[in-house]
Parts: C-alpha cells; sequence; structure tokens
C-alpha cells in the first residue's frame, strides 16, 4: 500500500466536473486518458494504437478532421470493451446543456464527434484546432451513464462522479469516506500491465503541519506542495525530497 497525503480533499472524481488540483491527479490512477505523457512531457499513446499526425492520416491536410484509431484490448474494469461509442459520449456529456461540467472546452470546439466503427474515432473542426490534444481526459463508461443521463437528462447527481467504481486504468476506485481518505485498489481486470503495489491510499489531513508530521512519521509515504522551511526536517528525518521547478 502507498499512502499519499492530501491537504485538501477532492471536490469530485469526475473531471469534467472540476478543475481542483487534488481531483485531477488522481484520475489516471483509475482512468486513462487517450494520450499520457512522459517525465519528459512527451506524449505517447495509451487508448490509441498511434497519435494522430497528418504523416500517418491521422489529420487531415487541410487540419479539420482528427482520426483516432483505438486500440483492440481495452476494457473497462468490469469487462466491458471500450469502443468509440464512449469517446463520442463523452464529447456529448461535455457540452448537454444539462451537464454543468466545469468548461465544455474543448470539445465545444469540435462540430462533430463519430463512429464510423468501434475503433475508429472521427472528430470534426471547423477549423484547424491546435490544441486537439486535450480531448479525452476524462473518458465516460457511456454503458454506466447513458441510463443515468436518459432518466435524469443529467449527469450532475450521478453516484459514480464520487464513485467510479468503472474505470479502465491500472487501480479501480474502492471507497471514500468524505473528510478522511480515499481507496484505490489494483484493477484486476485491467487490460495493460498489472500495478505493482495492491493500493493507493488517500490521506486527507486538515494542513500542512499535519502533512509533514505524516510525512516524518511514517504514516504517508508521499506529500506534495511541500514549504521549503519544511524541507531540512524532512530530509533529517531520511524523507527523500524531489524539487521540480516549472
Amino acid at each position: 500500500v502507498v499512502t499519499f497525503i492530501f491537504v485538501q480533499e477532492p471536490e469530485t472524481l469526475n473531471l469534467h466536473y472540476t478543475n481542483m488540483y487534488f481531483s485531477s491527479i488522481l484520475q489516471q490512477l483509475w482512468n486513462h486518458w487517450a494520450w499520457e505523457y512522459d517525465e519528459n512531457n512527451n506524449p505517447y499513446p495509451v487508448l490509441v494504437t498511434e497519435l494522430p499526425s497528418m504523416e500517418n492520416g491521422g489529420i487531415s491536410p487541410d487540419g479539420t478532421v482528427l482520426t483516432l484509431a483505438l486500440r483492440d484490448d481495452i476494457t473497462w474494469s468490469d469487462g466491458e470493451p471500450i469502443t468509440a461509442d464512449d469517446f463520442v459520449f463523452t464529447w456529448e456529456m461535455a457540452i448537454a446543456p444539462g451537464n454543468t461540467v466545469a468548461t465544455t472546452y474543448p470539445y465545444s470546439e469540435a462540430v462533430s464527434v463519430t463512429a464510423p466503427d468501434p475503433q475508429t474515432v472521427v472528430v470534426t473542426f471547423p477549423e484547424p484546432f491546435a490544441p486537439w490534444m486535450y480531448f479525452f481526459h476524462g473518458l465516460l463508461p457511456k454503458h454506466v451513464l447513458q441510463p443515468i443521463f436518459d432518466a435524469e437528462g443529467t449527469l450532475d447527481n450521478a453516484e459514480w462522479n464520487n464513485a467510479p467504481t468503472v474505470g479502465n486504468g491500472p487501480f479501480t476506485f474502492s471507497e471514500w469516506e468524505s473528510g478522511s481518505y480515499l481507496r484505490f485498489v489494483r484493477n484486476e481486470n485491467y487490460w495493460g500491465e498489472p500495478a505493482k503495489v495492491d493500493e493507493i491510499f488517500v490521506r486527507i489531513v486538515p494542513d500542512d503541519a499535519s502533512q509533514i508530521a505524516a510525512l516524518t512519521s511514517g504514516e504517508g509515504d508521499i506529500g506534495i506542495f511541500i514549504a521549503y522551511p519544511d524541507i531540512p526536517s524532512l530530509e533529517e528525518a531520511g524523507t527523500s525530497v524531489v524539487k521540480v521547478f516549472s
């Protein structure tokens, strides 16, 4: 079990409904993006077979059509295959007037998202859209959420937003005790390489001082946003400190 220390509790686990850092950084534990980024910030394909480009035909010559070729071995944690319909549904939910999402951007920039076949997604823009890589962060499982939207006309109150028991990442959501902790356990149905740890445990602590106390006592393994004055005491306690500058 790896224990993270958060000084703020996430607002929600549905990325479409929040811009909060502590919500967004959890998502790729349990819900992959179509493409992700390595330690040098270089994108690489995850749910797609390759990153679209003009060379491989994934971007049309005029830059207005994006074609994604999906892998044929990707599945949701409940065993349902991930198909192009999930991508179309995600776009539809991001721009649906009934959903009070944090922002409709970038999905609102597309005039259509279609699924010619289960492994192909076609996104059409009115003009070339350079930041297309912001698309499909936070894929939604159509088979889980479509019935809710059909019944209520919104996903605003969907239980899945705070208890997304169906995802597609190396971990699955397990439990959220408000004000205390969140748990994510290894996805035994994961289509990729299995996670190397059994569980990610996220402790919610009230302030920076509590975070430092948890890290120095061994009650937490990883903390973030460490104040510079606290670094010496952490290093003296044997905690590894990684300094990231931007």
